[in-house]
């Protein structure tokens, strides 16, 4: 299991890969910090999603 820095410093390099990269962000993100599957990641849609207005 990766630590908080580790997985930040993945994040962050997944990021910068191309046009799929803030796609590949979100799907790493979500399976590091909501402890979601690979398919439970591919499968959610925005309607889903709930964000702070910030923070």
């Amino acid at each position: 299991m990766a630590n908080p820095r580790q997985v930040r410093s993945l994040l962050g390099a997944v990021r910068e890969q191309a046009q799929r990269g803030s796609h590949l962000e979100t799907f790493f993100g979500c399976l590091c910090y909501a402890a979601m599957r690979p398919a439970e990641a591919t499968a959610l849609t925005l309607a889903q999603c709930h964000l702070p207005e910030s923070g």
